[in-house]
């Protein structure tokens, strides 16, 4: 038997070693992101809020549920707004089918991108931050029609009969391009 053999055999300290280096070389943002996970922001920095809360129509941040057939549906929502430091809020009208794939308890990514955060060095790679949550329907009471007077007039104009409903995503997880936890 071969001394890599044996070591791999043993589960050595050296063997142990050198998988870890192995790893670390081949999945350096998987990595990096596992490392970090305690330390993941669960809040949408002040810092950010506005910049989000004006992104329509130029930086319209982009969501993306999961379809019952296992592909990506992303799609711009212009009524994505943050709600408070620890959710975001839109207005879903009824429509399409990003609006058959959210129910109480949906995972959704909001994708956020605005070049001039790169530039101004607030984000980087690309001045995107990606945040991951949960979401929870209102279809009446106080926080559908609080998610409705905060909606921007153009998003109002788009469902004038009021027929969609709220949306609220509980933020678990906010990062960089890169994976690695926001941290601004």
């Amino acid at each position: 038997m071969s001394a890599s053999a044996t070591s791999l055999k043993t589960g050595s300290k050296r063997f142990d070693s050198a998988l870890n280096l192995q790893v670390q070389r081949a999945m350096p943002y998987l990595w990096r992101a596992l490392l970090a996970t305690e330390d993941a922001l669960t809040t949408i920095p002040k810092v950010l809020q506005e910049d989000i809360n004006t992104a329509y129509p130029a930086f319209v941040c982009l969501i993306g549920t999961v379809l019952p057939n296992g592909y990506a549906q992303i799609t711009p929502r212009g009524s994505t707004m943050v709600f408070d430091d620890e959710h975001f809020a839109l207005w879903e009208r009824g429509r399409g089918s990003t609006t058959a794939s959210l129910a109480d308890g949906t995972k959704v990514t909001v994708y956020f991108r605005k070049p001039p955060l790169r530039e101004s060095g607030l984000l980087p790679r690309g001045g995107i931050a990606r945040f991951y949550g949960t979401a929870k329907i209102y279809k009446s009471g106080p926080i559908y029609e609080e998610i409705w007077k905060r909606l921007i007039e153009p998003e109002k104009k788009g469902d004038p009969e009021k027929k969609g409903f709220g949306v609220l995503i509980k933020v678990e997880r906010a990062e960089d391009l890169s994976g690695a936890p926001l941290t601004i």
